[in-house]
């Protein structure tokens, strides 16, 4: 029993409309409201089991940051106009490039370095956190019983972002890097990605047992791709040498320096040491990965074949570096014709 309004005829329209909502089995079967924090917290929960341990703390992380604006609604109230305002006062702060301050009203200049301020949140953070609370809103929407009814940002675009940047390394420069890797385990690292192609993760947790054997490498990647890599006899011999030296027993190829039973963490100090003597400049471990591809088409390697040694699902991925390869080829006959004797 309720109240509806003070004249009859609003009240008897409301009851009509519960009577059909009895007769069509909607009445009693409605989705309770599910709050903010409960279903963020369940569904952290089931993230941590399905999920990589990347995939899960890219939802924990964003969500935590979403966290301020939209836990006082429940999943129902989330539509696109909330996620507008959430990416509006992300984008609004802005960062120094020079000194680095950042100011929360968003002003266009610096007044202590006179420099033109730049977004201090990129456009691909803010992705993240919208495909976080997406999936959260499509994942409540596929339990059962129900915690969403509809997921009203579905359909909601991602900011776009600039194109990924390739920086790769010559050959001399593949060779300077490695000399002033000091570290075994760094080094063994840095030698897996340039003769792989495999991804910083991929790299320090790859194992001895089921992962490498006389054929090469068997790893599974990022979505969950399994990739086969053929071990090169420079791999091998690197592989073969690194283990003898090996004063530890592990599953892992590079395991914890302290913790033999745990791969090892991403060394991030010794790597900037060493591309520092190396004088390498804005240059990351993934750029690794792309110096591999590069030079894989540089010695005459089939661009089919490297997809699937990169485990790009679509073959556009890997056109990337063909194109790459294309303009180096361009240039080095721009410098033969220059050659060419008058």
């Amino acid at each position: 029993i309720k109240a509806v309004a003070p004249q009859k005829l609003f009240t008897e329209d409301a009851l009509a409309k519960v009577k059909i909502e009895i007769r069509e089995g909607r009445f009693f079967n409605k989705i309770v409201e599910t709050k903010w924090n409960n279903a963020v917290e369940k569904f952290l929960k089931w993230a941590k089991l399905k999920k990589k341990e990347g995939t899960y703390e890219m939802y924990a992380n964003s969500l935590k940051i979403m966290d301020r604006r939209f836990r006082a609604h429940t999943l129902n109230e989330i539509v696109p106009d909330m996620v507008d305002a959430h990416i509006e006062e992300r984008l609004a702060p802005k960062k120094c490039p020079s000194c680095k301050k950042v100011y929360e009203d968003g002003r266009a200049q610096c007044p202590k370095c006179k420099v033109d301020t730049v977004n201090a949140v990129t456009n691909a953070t803010v992705n993240r956190e919208i495909a976080s609370i997406k999936r959260l809103c499509s994942w409540a929407t596929e339990q059962r019983p129900k915690l969403l009814e509809t997921n009203l940002i579905e359909h909601y675009d991602l900011l776009p972002e600039p194109k990924a940047r390739i920086r790769w390394l010559t050959e001399e420069e593949m060779e300077r890097l490695l000399s002033e890797c000091h570290l075994p385990y760094l080094k063994m690292g840095v030698t897996i990605a340039l003769e792989t192609g495999l991804r910083e993760h991929g790299c320090f947790t790859l194992k001895w047992r089921g992962e490498i054997d006389d054929t090469g490498i068997h790893k599974e990647v990022k979505a969950g791709k399994l990739v086969h890599v053929p071990i090169t006899k420079t791999l091998r011999a690197a592989l073969d040498d690194y283990k003898k030296s090996s004063r530890v027993l592990s599953q892992y190829v590079i395991s914890h320096p302290k913790n033999p039973s745990l791969p090892c963490p991403f060394p991030a100090k010794p790597w900037a040491s060493a591309l520092r003597r190396a004088k390498i400049e804005d240059f990351r471990f993934h750029d690794l990965r792309h110096t591999f591809a590069t030079h894989f088409l540089l010695r005459g390697g089939k661009i089919e074949n490297l997809q699937h040694i990169l485990g790009h699902s679509d073959i556009k991925q890997t056109m990337k570096y063909a194109h790459i390869v294309d303009e180096y080829k361009k240039r080095d006959m721009e410098k033969f014709e220059e050659g060419r004797k008058k």
